[in-house]
């Protein structure tokens, strides 16, 4: 999956072994992050290692009709929203 969003682009790979790889330039800065997922109905969770501790992000999943377009939801402070297109 690709994403290109203001100052935002990069990638987001979802392995079917539950393993996934993100790099996101955001403002420029390379935000890369390696870890493991889980995915139950429409909530995607990720678990990795932030600053040597284990973080995680839970996030609300929708799949376009057409399964070209995912959207994901993380509530905070700021909410962010991830529009990904599928990398063919």
């Amino acid at each position: 999956m690709t994403s290109e969003h203001l100052d935002v682009r990069g990638n987001l790979t979802l392995k079917p072994d539950g393993n996934y790889e993100q790099n996101l330039y955001i403002g420029g800065i390379l935000n890369a992050m390696k870890g493991r997922y889980t995915l139950a109905g429409n909530r995607l969770t990720t678990h990795y290692s932030w600053r040597g501790q284990p973080a995680s992000d839970d996030m609300q999943v929708q799949l376009s009709a057409d399964g070209k377009t995912l959207t994901l939801l993380r509530q905070g402070s700021p909410t962010v929203y991830y529009t990904l297109e599928r990398a063919e």
